[in-house]
């Protein structure tokens, strides 16, 4: 069986979808101004897709709104094991490899731990974490190594206090 699926905001561009696929049974999900949907009739195709079938859709960024959605999605089609078909090799063609699944999923988890470290950052209370100056390194390596004193180290690194300077150190230290 060959599955069409289209998000589409007009009657033309459905129709005009179903005239060049020409397709047994045709999924639509009418998307908002943004070009989003909910995806429910692309659930519905993918329940009932197998591994016979044929799914052509225009490209991926008609399928997800996000790396999650993707990722998702691109396992839910490797494991109907369906012909995939794109219209706009442009939009998607590279992913469709198995390598590809695994660097969009890879991409997905990344992204989601950049966000919940962004999350921990922006919810931590108490006191703002102390940074290293930007040249704190190569100033350590060589307070370190006693080619400088602390107050050397202190001049160079533009703090105010010793007490700050020691405080760096311990936490780098630690």
């Amino acid at each position: 069986m060959k599955f069409g699926y289209v998000r589409a905001r007009t009657k033309k561009e459905i129709n005009s979808f179903y005239e060049q696929v020409k397709p047994d049974e045709l999924f639509v999900d009418l998307a908002n101004a943004f070009g989003e949907s909910e995806g429910l009739q692309l659930a519905k195709m993918l329940k009932t897709a197998t591994a016979n079938d044929t799914i052509v859709f225009r490209g991926f960024s008609q399928l997800a709104d996000s790396t999650e959605e993707l990722s998702k999605l691109l396992s839910t089609l490797l494991t109907i094991d369906a012909k995939l078909t794109i219209l706009d090799e442009e939009d998607g063609g590279l992913l469709m490899n198995d390598l590809s699944l695994k660097v969009v999923d890879y991409i997905y988890r990344f992204e989601a731990a950049k966000e919940k470290a962004v999350f921990a950052r922006e919810t931590k209370t108490g006191r703002k974490a102390m940074e290293y100056p930007t040249n704190f390194y190569d100033v350590y390596k060589d307070y370190a190594s006693g080619s400088i004193k602390a107050a050397k180290a202190i001049e160079l690194l533009g703090l105010k206090n010793r007490a700050k300077f020691y405080e760096l150190v311990r936490m780098f230290e630690a």
